[in-house]
This record gives structure tokens, C-alpha cells and sequence, in this order.
């Protein structure tokens, strides 16, 4: 009821004369605690406050006492002040505080009093550090992906390693891997044990007693540096090593993924055979797997491989059977092929191997 109603309604219900100031002011007073009825919304403290919600709207009341309804109850938001503004908006950044995330498959340890924006793409993942310092352990990634930290004006990129990075004054601490470190002026890797600090790279120690021959390479930081680009470095390191020890099979593994990153099929098949030839018997079958991919293209070849690749059970059985069932029809064996196909369905029901292998029979 507005304050003309109020005064209207006292007007035609009271004989009296007309009324004091006293009661005037009553009338006004009652009037304005009524209109203080309407729904108001603060967000303080990020909570949301609801004030006289209207009967339409389902209300959960929370052990609060009831008024009488002749007793009108006076609710204060809180001051201007103590407003806060939020705006909601549709964007992919995720923002990570303090604590230890995932993002995919690497490790983010975001210090205390410390914020990093998180952004991602194909190929790509992007960590903005706005303040504080962040710890990163990034898994290994293809050629072509790749995973980035910025701190103002200075990018860190990785492709498997585990290191620091704290906002200011600018530095990166590496623990494992290599990192490349772009900014004012500066273009630089750095390898497990290396830092940047104040715009300076802190070399790691290496400890070489003279007149003694050069310590070979580890395979890990030789991993590292093909990794990072490194071809030549890598290469150099992986020939010492196996010129010392023929049977390094790890060295020839690395080797092998050297020619194929560099997309030559035929040295890295061979580097594969001669892991199958001197390794143990859990490294020949990765190896023949690894070389009868290489060799998609040259079925005759692929299927001896596959064939002894198939002789000892595998968890990655199904796909090798689809490989030497498509392998065989390629060469003109198309009833073996057939058979094979036939085989992965019933052997591995409900694999996807077996879901190709069943397409492929029936689009025959």
C-alpha cells in the first residue's frame, strides 16, 4: 500500500480531525519500511544476500526467527564499499592457485601467493605466470607440439623436462631435460643443472679430471638434445656411444627415432632390425612392431615382422593382427588375410582392431 493509500485509507475508517504531525510521520515511517520490501541482491564476500524475495520465488530460509507481520524488520546490505562487482564471462582460460595440478599429462606446482593462466590449443599448451613462481614436470612430446611458460616479457619453452620458473625478478631453474629460454636479448637452452639468473646463464658444473678421454653421453641427455632439435649433437653422441658398446640397445633406439624424425625410413628399419638382433626378447617385439609401421607402405616386408611379432602374446596383439590382415590382402594372400581379420574379431571382441577388422570384411 503506497503512503497516498495509507493516508486515504485513514481518511475514510477514522473520525477524528485531521492528523498531527506525530502521526503523519507514523504513517510515513510505515510506508517506507514497507517499500524496503523490494528484492535487493548483494554480492559481499562472495556470497549472494537475498532481501524480501517476492512470494513467486521458492525461498529457503535458513533458521531464521519470524517477524510478526505488524512488526516490519529493517535488513542493511552491506556499504558501497564492501559491494563487490563480478562480471562472468565465456572464455578457456583456466586460472591456477596455489596447490599441485594436472594440466593433461604435466605436473603444475603453482607456489603460494602465486597465479598462472593456463590456455590450450592443438599442439600447443600456453602457462601465463601473472605473479609468484611456478614448478613445472612436463611429459615428453612429439615433434611439432609443444609446451610454453610466460613471465612477462621472457618464454620458456619445453619438450620434457621438469624446471622452475619465478616471475621476479625474472629465473629458470632446470632439474631434468632441456628447456629453450627466449626474452630481451636472449636465446638460450638449458640443460639439467643449468639456471638463468639475473639475465645470466649458470652453466651446471662437469667435472673432467685431466687426462682422461671425454665421458661418453647419456642416452637421456642425448634423448634431450634430439628432443630439443639437436640433431647433429645427438647423432655424435649416439655413434660414440655404440662405436664403445655395439650392444647398447638403448642407444639404438634412439638412433632408430633419429632417422625417422628425419624421415629416413630405410636407416631407421635397419636400426630396428639390429635391435631385434641383439636385444632381449621384450625389445626385439617392440622393435618389430616399431619397424613394421615403418614399412606400411611395403606390405612384403612388414609381414615376416609382424608374423614373429605375433608368435608371442602382446597387449597390442589386436592392432598387429589388423596390420598383417590388411598386409596380406595388400600382396594378393587375400584368403590368409581374411582368416586373420576373422581372427582379431573373435580373439578380441570388442577392441578396436577387431571393430576395423569386422568394417573391413563386410565393405568387401
Amino acid at each position: 500500500m503506497s503512503l497516498d493509500d495509507e493516508l486515504q485509507d485513514w481518511a475514510e475508517h477514522t473520525r477524528r480531525p485531521a492528523p498531527s504531525a506525530s502521526e503523519v510521520q507514523a504513517l510515513v515511517d510505515r510506508a517506507e519500511a514497507r517499500r524496503a520490501g523490494r528484492r535487493r541482491v548483494w554480492l559481499y564476500g562472495g556470497l549472494a544476500f537475498v532481501v524480501a524475495v517476492p512470494a513467486a520465488m521458492l525461498v529457503l530460509a535458513l533458521a531464521l526467527p519470524q517477524s510478526p507481520p505488524d512488526e516490519p524488520v529493517a535488513v542493511e546490505g552491506p556499504s558501497p564499499d564492501e559491494i563487490i562487482a563480478t562480471e562472468v564471462e565465456t572464455t578457456d582460460e583456466i586460472v591456477l592457485l596455489a596447490g599441485v595440478h594436472a594440466v593433461g599429462a604435466d605436473r603444475v606446482e603453482v607456489g603460494a601467493d602465486s597465479e598462472v593462466v593456463v590456455e590450450e590449443a592443438p599442439g600447443r599448451v600456453d602457462l601465463a605466470l601473472r605473479v609468484g613462481r611456478v614448478g613445472v614436470q612436463a611429459a615428453p612430446r612429439p615433434a611439432g607440439e609443444s609446451l610454453v611458460v610466460h613471465a612477462g616479457d621472457w618464454d620458456v619453452t619445453v619438450v620434457g623436462t621438469r624446471f622452475e620458473v619465478v616471475e621476479a625478478p625474472f629465473a629458470v631453474h632446470v632439474s631434468e631435460g632441456v628447456v629453450r629460454v627466449t626474452g630481451p636479448e636472449t636465446d638460450v637452452l638449458l640443460r639439467a643443472g643449468d639456471a638463468l639468473l639475473d639475465g645470466v646463464v649458470r652453466r651446471a658444473p662437469v667435472p673432467v679430471q685431466q687426462g682422461t678421454a671425454e665421458p661418453l653421453p647419456a642416452v637421456e641427455a642425448l634423448k634431450q638434445a634430439l628432443l630439443a632439435g639437436e640433431v647433429e649433437r645427438a647423432r655424435n653422441g649416439l655413434e660414440r656411444r655404440l662405436d664403445a658398446d655395439p650392444d647398447d640397445i638403448d642407444a639404438r633406439v634412439l638412433l632408430a627415432q633419429l632417422h625417422r624424425m628425419q624421415g629416413d625410413r630405410d636407416a631407421s628399419v635397419a636400426a630396428f632390425r639390429e635391435v631385434i638382433a641383439r636385444g632381449s626378447p621384450d625389445e626385439a617385439q617392440q622393435a618389430r612392431y616399431e619397424a613394421s609401421v615403418l614399412l606400411k607402405d611395403d606390405p612384403e616386408a612388414a609381414i615376416p615382422l609382424l608374423t614373429d611379432f605375433l608368435d608371442a602374446p602382446g597387449v597390442i596383439a589386436p592392432e598387429a593382427g589388423l596390420r598383417l590382415g590388411r598386409a596380406l590382402i595388400a600382396v594378393g594372400r587375400v584368403d590368409e588375410g581374411r582368416e586373420r581379420l576373422q581372427a582379431v574379431i573373435e580373439q578380441f571382441p570388442g577392441s578396436a582392431a577387431a571393430g576395423a577388422a569386422r568394417r573391413e570384411l563386410e565393405g568387401e
